[in-house]
């Protein structure tokens, strides 16, 4: 027997035919004859709404289903103007960000609003007209997704994402009205920029702002600056030219006229990868390859000469010169086109490139958009478009002019809230970044003399083209006459516009500065633990080699052998970056008092924690055939076997040196040291940081757990029931991998744990002597591998 129809139903399947669909037959059995032909009554607001629900799940491809003449397929017909995806965006008129014309808005958009949290809801009025009109329903549900999404940390917690950088997310619009505040000095940036391009190309403003933002990626302000003025120089001398390969050989020539000193090290590696000479060394190391390489014969040059024009810059560039006199030339990728269009007076548009990703804790990849079809100059094109992360970030910059209209009585708009956010991220971020600075970014804040006098001094465009090697490319182009008009552009700051600047934000910046500390570090402590393992010089597997640790001259006790030290330099910048690194760390005599001091300060720490089951101690006459390291108050250490078996690493829970396991496995690579094995909880991700890699696995047996050992302590680690994981040193740096912590349950299908797992010990054995073996030459080599961040383990001692 049938189920009985509803009227949804009968909606849902009168839908279903105008649309040439399969009925929903788990809703309802189907009907004998068509409804059409029936005499039941239909609602037809409710059919529309019903074929317009239908509609927005079925590919965008189908073929327009109403093809009969029957009031159903009439509707569908209209509905369905050229495909069925067509029938979702029946559209409303709502108020846009910026005032204006109306949006004619998607009803759905409209509606996945109103189901939004209210965070997200508060943000439709600072959208666009042109962001409303091209945004998808399902927009919101990623923008409300990003903005509760949390960083990675090596626990990998629900609702952790990577998209979120270290520290945490800044996209609240009350911590951007903080920056832009603390970077008023460089407020008018655009307007300034915008001015004084216009002045001196005059009727060629568009175009060539157009190519100086199609250049923009991946490039600084004076290299972007410096390469558009040498094409637009070599383009314009050649009689524009509109030919696309003509356009990009004279690319090629005027890039190449920008030293490669002056490029930054990606683009060397990428340069260097495209010419078939590998992405790996240092800045320094690559522009030795290249200009090697360039040296070698006049076809080698010419190849540098066209790999120097980056991939990405070269379609809107060929777009930007190949235009028709006066068009809107609009470029592809959300970025490049709102910088072009704020230097050219958009107020509401904001640009979000790498620095502003750091500000507001994303990464960039969150920014990138697909592609979405525009009617241009140049007919339909398909270009890249804004995407969700890169609309939220937008919205949020333009709250934040609000927000500081309302708190300093100073107007304020999304662009200068961009350019002053941009302007403060990246000085103290360099700042930070400065060689023997120690100072954290939240003391380099408070140093607000010092910290405005770099703001002020982050480059713009209209302060460049007058001066040095800007103003002589523009003079050699035709332009000369044109730089003294510059004279007269407007600065910038705030302090003609009246009303108070305040002091809005002064509580708020405190937590910028800890989060782009947290930034900072995370890229920092990878960078400097990696300049340590370059030094690196192992002997033979088991024997002492060299390296950044200095050997002393002896001991200073009776019972000490010898002592080792990191350069002075280099402790001072583990500490500033939260890693308390020993100055020195002793060699104990191999004998009986040298044991038994070593099994006293293992066993206390041990003790002092309830994660200590978790580090085996030998009897203390087995110390006697190791090579035994203590920190000078023995709160930490490490022993070493004759066949390279790094054990028991320890870590008082009241020691000072926080954060040092790595630095200590360091040296014991350096000793000898090769291979270690321990319990998949904390001391993995510890070890990975310190260029060590899993080689096999055993899982957990009761019958071999640790006396005392209680599943209830280790519960968030698979309840309690780890693998025991054998673990090898690398030294290729480029396959440095962190770990996170051990799961909270090991996933059955995870492929990497089940190709390394076996329930045979010796075979677990086996398979780590393979890979130490398969590694004993080392290479010095750069790692490209995920930064770690330098918290401190919870299973103490180490």
């Amino acid at each position: 027997m049938a189920k009985p129809r509803t009227d949804q139903a009968i909606l849902e399947n009168q839908a279903a035919q105008a649309l040439r669909r399969p009925v929903r037959s788990d809703v309802l059995q189907p009907m004998e004859q068509p409804v059409f032909q029936t005499d039941e009554p239909t609602d037809q607001n409710a059919l529309q709404q019903a074929i317009i629900d239908l509609a927005e799940y079925l590919p965008k491809n189908v073929q327009r289903a109403a093809r009969a003449p029957n009031p159903l397929s009439m509707i569908a017909q209209n509905l369905l103007i050229g495909s069925p995806a067509q029938a979702a965006t029946v559209r409303e008129k709502i108020p846009a960000y910026g005032g204006g014309p109306y949006a004619n808005a998607r009803t759905k958009l409209v509606e996945a609003f109103k189901d939004a949290d209210p965070t997200v809801q508060s943000l439709r009025k600072y959208f666009t007209k042109e962001e409303l009109e091209l945004m998808d329903p399902q927009t919101v549900g990623k923008i409300q997704a990003l903005l509760q999404a949390q960083p990675l940390s090596p626990r990998r917690m629900e609702g952790e994402d990577k998209r979120i950088l270290a520290g945490g997310s800044g996209l609240r619009s009350p911590e951007l009205a903080a920056m832009a505040q603390r970077g008023k000095s460089k407020k008018g940036w655009y307007k300034a920029s915008g001015n004084a391009l216009n002045s001196v190309f005059g009727s060629d403003t568009p175009r060539f702002v157009a190519l100086l933002a199609a250049t923009s990626p991946q490039t600084s302000v004076e290299s972007n600056l410096e390469n558009a003025l040498n094409i637009w120089r070599e383009w314009t001398a050649a009689g524009r030219p509109q030919d696309e390969a003509e356009i990009i050989k004279i690319m090629g020539s005027a890039v190449q006229k920008s030293p490669i000193e002056r490029r930054n090290r990606e683009q060397l590696a990428t340069l260097a990868k495209d010419l078939g000479l590998g992405e790996d060394g240092t800045k320094d190391e690559l522009i030795a390859k290249i200009s090697a390489f360039q040296s070698a014969s006049p076809r080698n040059a010419q190849m540098v000469n066209q790999k120097s024009v980056l991939g990405a810059w070269r379609p809107n560039s060929v777009r930007a010169l190949t235009a028709p006199e006066g068009a809107d030339i609009r470029l592809s990728g959300a970025k490049v086109n709102s910088f072009r269009l704020n230097i050219l007076g958009n107020t509401d548009e904001v640009t979000n490139d790498t620095w502003e990703g750091k500000a507001v804790g994303v990464v960039q990849a969150v920014f990138g958009g697909a592609k979405r079809k525009f009617e241009t100059s140049l007919g339909k094109e398909d270009l890249g478009y804004k995407s969700p992360g890169y609309l939220a970030s937008s919205a949020l910059h333009r709250k934040a002019a609000e927000t500081l209209k309302r708190n300093t009585g100073q107007d304020w708009s999304a662009r200068e809230v961009q350019e002053t956010v941009w302007s403060f991220v990246k000085a103290v971020m360099e700042q930070r970044g400065e060689a023997g600075e120690t100072r954290t970014i939240p003391e380099i804040i408070a140093d607000t003399e010092a910290i405005d006098q770099r703001i002020a001094q982050v480059p713009d465009f209209a302060t460049l083209l007058s001066t040095g090697k800007y103003a002589e490319i523009l003079t050699d182009a035709g332009y000369g006459e044109k730089l003294e008009g510059l004279a007269g552009i407007a600065g910038f700051g705030t302090q003609d516009e009246g009303g108070d600047s305040g002091t809005y934000g002064e509580q708020i910046i405190g937590t910028v500065g800890q989060r782009l500390e947290q930034q900072y570090r995370a890229d920092a402590v990878p960078r400097v633990f990696t300049n340590i393992r370059k030094k690196l010089r192992p002997s033979e597997t088991g024997i002492s080699g060299s390296g950044p640790f200095t050997r002393g001259r002896g001991g200073t006790t009776a019972n000490q052998l010898d002592s080792f030290s990191l350069p002075a330099e280099t402790v001072q910048e583990l500490k500033s970056l939260g890693i308390q690194a020993p100055e020195t760390i002793v060699q104990l005599k191999s004998n009986k008092r040298g044991a038994a001091a070593f099994t006293k300060a293992i066993t206390e720490a041990k003790n002092s924690t309830k994660f200590g089951t978790s580090v085996y101690v030998y009897p203390t006459e087995d110390y006697e055939q190791m090579k035994l390291y203590v920190t000078p108050d023995k709160k930490a250490g490490f022993a070493i076997k004759d066949d390279g078996d790094i054990v028991s690493v320890f870590n008082h829970k009241k020691s000072k040196y926080r954060g040092s396991a790595p630095i200590m496995m360091m040296l014991a690579v350096q000793e000898g040291g090769r291979k270690l094995d321990a319990f998949d909880v904390v001391l993995p991700h510890i070890y990975s940081k310190a260029g060590f890699k899993v080689a096999s696995r055993l899982p957990w047996s009761d019958d071999e757990a640790p006396d005392g050992w209680s599943k209830e302590d280790f519960a968030q680690f698979n309840g309690g029931q780890p693998d025991v994981v054998f673990m090898y040193y690398e030294p290729d740096l480029r396959k440095t991998e962190v770990l996170p912590f051990g799961p909270r349950q090991y996933d059955p299908n995870d492929q990497t744990r089940n190709s390394l797992l076996t329930d045979d010990y010796m075979r677990a054995v086996s398979m780590q002597i393979d890979a130490v073996e398969g590694n004993e030459t080392i290479e010095e080599t750069e790692t490209v591998g995920e930064p770690g961040a330098a918290e401190e383990p919870i299973a103490v001692p180490e």
